[in-house]
């Protein structure tokens, strides 16, 4: 079984009263790894996503932009989300975690 959702924007205030868009994760997960045939199709969905995004994710503050942490592991950011972040109302988080905001780096990870 596969599972893709996509990521989805949100509008939210923060403690200084500016307002930012939010680009919420969207997810990518698999079950199964056991037969060649499952191992496979990871590998190949793996390849794809690598190509088209970036693995230099970190937590910020949404007020500074100044980072607060090491890289987000297990997180990637397409390439169109890294240049919607050039806006200073722009900033990315976890869906499932409403506390930490994040931006990514501006270069290509290998």
């Amino acid at each position: 079984m596969m599972q893709y959702l996509r990521s989805r924007i949100k509008t939210e205030e923060l403690v200084t009263g500016e307002e930012v868009s939010l680009l919420l994760s969207g997810r990518v997960a698999m079950m199964g790894n056991g037969t060649e045939k499952q191992k496979d199709l990871k590998v190949r969905v793996y390849k794809i996503v690598s190509s088209i995004a970036i693995a230099e994710l970190y937590p910020v503050s949404p007020t500074t932009r100044e980072t607060l942490g090491p890289k987000q592991v297990d997180s990637r950011v397409g390439l169109h989300a890294v240049e919607w972040c050039n806006d200073s109302r722009h900033l990315l988080r976890n869906a499932g975690n409403t506390l930490l905001y994040g931006l990514p780096s501006k270069k290509k990870s290998k």
